[in-house]
């Protein structure tokens, strides 16, 4: 018997279930932990999921406890989610609530309060080590690879963690499930319950704005640039001869600007808040691969550092690169580190303040 204490979070969801069950099976002593962040449209679901998330920890016959970060939540990701949505941008919250939330306060808490070890949780991510220290490489799994939204962990919280699923499919996974764990019923896939968009826009303050075209024409009105991202087409309400897309949003102007598909191809951003899995990675003029939202495909590109700032120049340009979205840099199937889309390149190659 392994005498490690291993905290695992779960969601009543199959990923985590599994994770916490691979654990017990590898003689770890495992405790479940579910988190309770900020969930306004659906409490009801928040507690089906909390109950479900009970009954699994019944289950294996481990130790199920409930922790609630709401206010932090709130202060440390909604809030700047409502601010970065407000300023036209189109934040991601998982990655700051795995950096704020999972990986800090929940963490903190597995480590101190409730003496764990490790923390684990179901995300698809390999975690190694090499003579440089830990490295992060994508799941197996290419359909289900997480990596992306893991680019903020350091090696302190690495060295303190496990991802038991990195090996596996999500096929394994089900199969897994359905033998071992036949008396619970999983539905859909493994998601966290924070907030969802009716709880967001119902928060904005609807405020008429023109949408103009490239050259500032006005071609119609909006209901409020939160509304809107880069790169849509449908719901913009203009007729015009040729489809129009979203280019860009001015929230000092409270302008929707639109122009034809082609526009919105941009080869270069500027990243904030720059962070590498492994210290210097980042800190020079590098060929990598890049992604510059979660669902979105590798391009080939280039990485160099400009003061505090990571400047990526793509070799062929990208479609509707947005502005509080993360990009996220691999060496083959090696995560690097990311950083927040702060500033893109015009059409003549400067940068959009």
């Amino acid at each position: 018997m392994n005498t490690e204490k291993i905290a695992v979070l779960v969601s009543g969801g199959i990923d985590s279930a599994v994770s916490a069950y691979l654990l017990k099976q590898q003689g770890f002593e495992v405790v479940g932990v579910f988190l309770i962040l900020m969930h306004l449209d659906q409490p009801e679901l928040l507690e089906q999921r909390r109950l479900q998330a009970e009954k699994i920890c019944l289950r294996l016959d481990i130790p199920f406890h409930t922790l609630t970060f709401s206010s932090h939540f709130k202060e440390n990701v909604f809030d700047p989610f409502m601010k970065a949505y407000a300023q036209g941008w189109t934040p991601n919250p998982c990655v700051r609530c795995n950096k704020s939330i999972k990986f800090g306060e929940a963490m903190d808490y597995v480590l101190n309060t409730l003496d764990a070890s490790r923390m684990a949780t179901g995300h698809y991510v390999r975690l190694l080590q090499d003579e440089r220290g830990y490295i992060l490489k994508k799941g197996l799994d290419p359909a289900k690879d997480q990596s992306y939204v893991l680019y903020t962990l350091n090696q302190q919280q690495l060295s303190k963690l496990a991802f038991p699923l990195g090996e596996y499919h999500k096929e394994d996974i089900k199969t897994m499930a359905q033998t071992h764990l036949p008396e619970i019923t999983f539905s859909g896939e493994s998601v966290d319950l924070c907030f969802t968009s009716k709880d967001y826009h119902a928060l904005l303050t609807e405020k008429t704005g023109d949408i103009v075209d490239t050259h500032g024409k006005v071609l119609g009105k909006h209901q409020g640039i939160h509304r809107y991202t880069v790169g849509q087409r449908q719901g913009l309400g203009i007729a015009a001869p040729y489809p129009l897309y979203v280019v860009d949003l001015v929230p000092e102007k409270n302008q929707v600007v639109v122009g034809e598909k082609s526009v919105v191809f941009r080869k270069a951003l500027l990243a904030s808040d720059v962070h590498a899995i492994l210290p210097g990675d980042l800190d020079r003029r590098i060929s990598a691969k890049a992604k510059i939202r979660y669902a979105s495909p590798e391009q080939d590109c280039s990485s160099e550092p400009m003061e505090d700032k990571l400047k990526i120049t793509f070799h062929e340009p990208q479609f509707a690169i947005t502005k509080g979205q993360s990009v996220v840099l691999y060496d083959e199937d090696r995560l690097l580190g990311g950083g927040i889309i702060s500033k893109i390149t015009q059409g003549d190659g400067s940068f959009v303040l």
